[in-house]
């Protein structure tokens, strides 16, 4: 993925050897393994620091540019943004024609001074009002899949916090995020709860007959549920596969 924020010029546009290298790399990703390239606005705080307007127009600049990157009429058809509100998730889909955002971390409430006060653990379709509201009519409904961009584990996440257990540090936002969970158990032991956490999820969908679809997420049906997509789509879009 192709990251901006306070580096954005340097990410994106500087042509200096290591960010000529670090590009063709990318791309060569995308070439061999069909990984999704996309741009994630402001470091996952765009809203903080930018207007609706801005980041509207930081989207389509990133967009194009990451096409110009890639090459070949390659176009993102995701976007990673942390957190985005509903008017720039309404862009997206009317006017870039995406309609898959990694646009809440549900697990995100107090941290950062940057939160979104919290949200949903799966994916579903927002209001026009607000972005961690789910939309209750098709009136209301911004036309994008906003997935949790934290996935953490259930049992880590009743944690106050962090705490001990079993002479273990564990902290209430381990699972799929690095920083929470392989900061502190190391690389080896880390790396498991990132294994397991969307392996459990995704038995939990088998489970409850929560869909699994091959297509892409955007030849999913419309519907209003928040079960329309799978962590399977969530990890893939966070990992790049």
């Amino acid at each position: 993925m192709i990251k901006p924020g306070l580096n954005a010029p340097l990410t994106l546009h500087d042509e200096r050897p290591q960010y000529r290298d670090l590009q063709e790399l990318i791309v060569s990703y995308q070439k061999k393994f069909g990984d999704e390239i996309t741009f994630i606005p402001g470091a996952y705080f765009s809203n903080m620091v930018n207007t609706r307007e801005q980041v509207n127009r930081d989207l389509h600049d990133g967009l194009q540019r990451v096409s110009e990157i890639v090459g070949d009429g390659y176009r993102p058809q995701s976007v990673v943004a942390g957190f985005l509100a509903a008017e720039n998730l309404r862009y997206l889909a009317e006017v870039e024609g995406i309609h898959v955002c990694q646009g809440n971390i549900w697990s995100q409430y107090a941290v950062d001074n940057g939160d979104g006060e919290g949200s949903i653990a799966y994916p579903y379709y927002p209001s026009r009002e607000h972005f961690c509201k789910p939309a209750r009519e098709h009136k209301d409904l911004v036309d994008v899949v906003n997935l949790d961009g934290w996935t953490v584990d259930f049992l880590a996440a009743r944690i106050p916090g962090r705490k001990i257990v079993d002479g273990e540090l564990w902290r209430s936002r381990q699972g799929v995020g690095p920083i929470e969970t392989v900061l502190d158990m190391g690389t080896e032991r880390g790396t498991q709860p990132e294994r397991d956490t969307p392996a459990r999820r995704a038995r939990s969908d088998l489970r409850t007959g929560r869909r699994r679809p091959d297509a892409h997420p955007q030849a999913l049906p419309r519907t209003l549920t928040t079960r329309t997509l799978t962590s399977r789509h969530q990890v893939g879009l966070r990992s790049g596969h």
